[in-house]
C-alpha cells in the first residue's frame, strides 16, 4: 500500500488503485515518515490509543487522533463513477475543524469505527463463544475451567470440569466431539449430550455415573442408566435399568426395563439382524409402549399380571420368550409373531397382519346372505455461513478470504471449500453444480446438501477417503473408502459401500464394502428412476435391508450372516451367485431365486397372490 504526505497542505494521501486501509496500517505509516530525516521539522503528526486488553481476548478499539490539522484522502478518480473508499480497524478523529478526511474528485470514503468493549460486553462475548453449550473432546489438551476452555474453539477433556462450567455459565447441553466414558463421580442429572453422530461418538455409562434425566442423542450408546433417560436418534446397545424413552433409534443387543414407570421405544429399528434386540422386561418391572418397530423384536422375563406391552410393528418378527408368564401384551402392524403360552399371560394380535392370518381371516369370514355355505375358508463469520461452505463449479471463484464461500459468492473448487470449513469450523459443503472430487482427497466428517438446485451428482475416485462423510439430497457415483451416511439421496454405480442409506433411490450397481465386518443398512430405499433394475452386490458383508421399494437384482452373496429384507412393495431377483449364507424376506411383495443358488432363501412371509392363495388352499383342505 502507498502513500504520499503532503508536508504544506498536511494531507497524506491513499494512492490509487488503494481503496481501503486500516488504523493500524496508516498509524504505522505515519511513524515511518516522522522518522525520515526529513520530517524532523514539522511537529507530531498522529496520536494513537487502545489495545489494552480486557480479558478473554478481547481488547480496546484503535483511536487515532490527527493533530496539527493534517487530514487523510484517496487519490482522486476520474470518473464518471464513484469509488467508494473504506477506512477500517478502528475510530479516526482530527483537530482539523474540517475533520479527519479531506474531500477528492470521484471518491467516497466510509469509515467503519468500533467502540471499545464493556464489561457487559465482554461478557455476552465470552457467553456466546459457547454456542449454548460446553464442548467436550477427550483428546484435547485444554485443561481447567477458566474461559475459553470448554468453548466450540477450545473443548476440554473431562467431564466433570465440563458440568462445572456449564453450571457457572447456565447451560445444560454438552456437545462431545470424541468418544467419552462415563463413570464414578460424573455427575449429569438433567443434561443433554449431544454427540457428532451415532457413528463418530461412543458413549458409555458406567455404574458409578450418575444420570438422572439424562437426554442423550447422536451417539452409540451402552451400559447403566438411572431414571427418566430420553434418547434419540442414537444406537442403543446393551443398557440395563432402563426407564424412559427412545426416539428414532437402531437397537442391537439387550435392554433390560426397571423403575416402575412406563418406557417408550418409538420409530425405533433393528440394526444388526444377528443381535436383535432382546427386551428384559425386568420381571415385575414397569410396561412398556413400542409404536411403529421395524425389524426383529424379543421380549422376555414379565411376570406381573398389572403390566402391558403394547407393539405396533411397522414390518417385522416379535418372540414372546417362554420366561413371560404374566401381564397383557397386545400386537400390531404388519410382521409374524411367535409364542408358546407357558404361563397365565394375556396375548391380543387381532391387529397384527400376515399371510397366515389374512389366509385364516378369509376362510373364517361368516359370509351369511352371500353364498350358501356361512364360511369360506412408522454475528459471526461461522454464523453468515449458516454452517456451510456455497460450492458453484461454474459460476463461483477460487480463494478463501471471506465472502468467498457465503450464499451468493461461492467458492468454485474443493480444496478451497475444505480450507474454508476448517478455518470457521464448519461442518457442510452446499453444492450448486455437479462436482468430481479431485483424486486422494479427505472428505473425511464433511457432510454434502443440495443448494438452491437438487439432484446434482457428485463424482467421488477410488483415491478420496470417505470417512464419517454425510450425503443429503444429492446424487452419488464413484467408490467410497470409509463409513457414510447417505440420506434422500439417488446412488449410482457406488462401489465400495459401508455405511448407512436412507430414503434413497438406487441406480446401476451398488457394491458393499465387506472387509470391516460392520453392519451396512438400507432403510426405506428404492429402486432409482431411470428405468432399469438395479444390482445389488452383497458380497461378503452384513447387511439389513427395512422397507424396500421396487425392484432389485440380488448378487454375490459370498458371506454367512443372515441377510433380512423387509419391503412394502418389491420384486427381487436372486441371483445363482449368492452361494453362502441366508436371506430371509418379509413384507410386501415377490421373490424370484434364480437356479443354482446355494444361498438359503426363505420367502414364504411374503405376502403376494401366490403366496395367499397357497395359505387359502392349505387351509381349507
Amino acid at each position: 500500500m502507498a502513500l504520499s504526505f503532503d508536508k504544506v497542505n498536511k494531507v497524506i494521501t491513499v494512492l490509487a488503485p488503494d481503496t481501503e486501509i486500516t488504523i493500524q496500517n496508516l498509524l504505522d505509516s505515519i511513524r515511518e515518515f516522522e522518522d525520515e530525516l526529513t520530517s524532523m521539522d514539522i511537529p507530531k503528526i498522529a496520536s494513537c490509543a487502545g489495545k489494552e486488553p480486557l480479558g478473554g481476548g478481547v481488547v480496546v478499539g484503535l483511536t487515532l487522533t490527527l493533530l496539527d490539522d493534517w487530514q487523510l484522502a484517496f487519490e482522486a478518480r476520474s470518473g464518471p463513477s464513484y469509488i467508494q473508499c473504506t477506512v477500517s480497524g478502528g475510530n479516526i478523529v482530527a483537530v482539523n475543524v474540517n475533520g479527519s478526511i479531506y474531500p477528492t474528485a470521484f471518491t467516497q470514503v466510509l469509515i467503519t469505527a468500533s467502540s471499545s468493549a464493556t464489561q457487559a460486553d465482554l461478557a455476552a462475548i465470552q457467553y456466546a463463544s459457547y454456542q449454548n453449550a460446553v464442548w467436550v473432546d477427550v483428546n484435547s489438551t485444554e485443561t481447567g475451567t477458566a474461559y475459553p476452555v470448554y468453548t466450540r474453539e477450545s473443548p476440554g477433556n473431562n467431564i466433570q470440569d465440563a458440568v462445572t462450567v456449564a453450571n457457572e455459565r447456565g447451560f445444560s447441553t454438552i456437545q462431545l466431539l470424541s468418544d467419552i466414558t462415563l463413570q464414578t463421580g460424573d455427575i449429569l442429572t438433567g443434561f443433554k449430550l449431544v454427540g457428532v453422530s451415532h457413528i463418530l461418538t461412543n458413549v458409555t455409562i458406567e455404574t458409578g455415573a450418575i444420570c438422572g434425566n439424562l437426554q442423550i442423542s447422536k451417539c452409540w450408546v451402552t451400559g447403566v442408566l438411572d431414571g427418566g433417560t430420553e434418547i434419540e436418534d442414537s444406537i442403543v446397545s446393551d443398557l440395563v435399568y432402563f426407564n424412559g424413552h427412545i426416539h428414532n433409534c437402531g437397537l442391537v443387543g439387550t435392554v433390560t426395563l426397571d423403575g416402575n414407570k412406563k418406557a417408550v421405544f418409538s420409530d425405533c429399528k433393528t440394526i444388526d439382524q444377528d443381535h436383535p434386540l432382546v427386551l428384559d422386561m425386568g420381571g415385575s418391572g414397569q410396561s412398556v409402549a413400542i409404536p411403529n418397530y421395524s425389524g426383529l423384536l424379543t421380549i422376555r422375563n414379565l411376570s406381573d399380571a398389572t403390566q402391558e406391552v403394547g407393539l405396533g410393528l411397522n414390518a417385522g418378527m416379535v418372540i414372546l420368550d417362554n420366561t413371560i408368564t404374566a401381564g397383557t401384551i397386545i400386537i400390531g402392524g404388519n410382521g409374524i409373531l411367535m409364542h408358546t403360552q407357558t404361563g397365565a399371560e394375556i396375548v391380543n394380535s387381532d391387529g397384527l397382519m400376515n399371510k397366515t392370518g389374512i389366509a385364516s381371516a378369509v376362510v373364517d369370514y361368516d359370509l351369511t346372505g352371500y353364498v350358501t355355505h356361512a364360511t369360506f375358508g412408522g454475528i459471526q463469520v461461522k454464523d453468515v455461513y449458516d454452517d456451510a461452505v456455497e460450492l458453484d463449479i461454474i459460476n463461483g471463484v477460487s480463494g478463501t478470504s471471506f465472502p468467498i464461500g457465503i450464499g451468493g459468492h461461492p467458492v468454485n473448487n474443493i480444496p478451497d471449500a475444505k480450507a474454508i470449513l476448517a478455518q470457521y469450523h464448519l461442518s457442510k459443503i452446499r453444492i450448486n453444480d455437479d462436482v468430481v472430487i479431485p483424486a486422494s482427497t479427505n472428505l473425511n466428517g464433511i457432510t454434502f446438501i443440495a443448494g438452491s438446485t437438487i439432484d446434482r451428482t457428485i463424482t467421488i475416485p477410488d483415491t478420496a477417503t470417505t470417512r464419517g462423510t454425510k450425503f443429503k439430497d444429492v446424487i452419488i457415483t464413484g467408490t467410497l473408502d470409509g463409513k457414510v451416511e447417505i440420506d434422500n439421496c439417488g446412488v449410482e454405480d457406488l462401489y465400495n459401500v459401508l455405511g448407512n442409506l436412507t430414503e434413497t433411490a438406487v441406480s446401476g450397481t451398488l457394491s458393499l464394502n465387506d472387509s470391516t465386518g460392520q453392519l451396512i443398512t438400507l432403510d426405506a430405499c428404492r429402486t432409482g428412476g431411470d428405468g432399469s433394475i438395479p444390482i445389488l452386490h452383497i458380497n461378503g458383508a452384513k447387511l439389513s435391508i427395512v422397507g424396500w421399494t421396487g425392484s432389485l437384482n440380488i448378487e454375490s452373496k459370498t458371506g454367512s450372516s443372515v441377510l433380512g429384507i423387509s419391503t412394502q412393495a418389491g420384486s427381487f431377483n436372486v441371483k445363482n451367485t449368492c452361494t453362502t449364507g441366508m436371506i430371509i424376506f418379509a413384507g410386501t411383495g415377490t421373490a424370484i431365486v434364480e437356479g443354482g443358488t446355494t444361498s438359503i432363501v426363505n420367502s414364504d412371509n411374503l405376502l403376494n397372490k401366490e403366496n395367499i392363495a397357497t395359505e387359502v388352499l392349505d387351509s381349507v383342505a
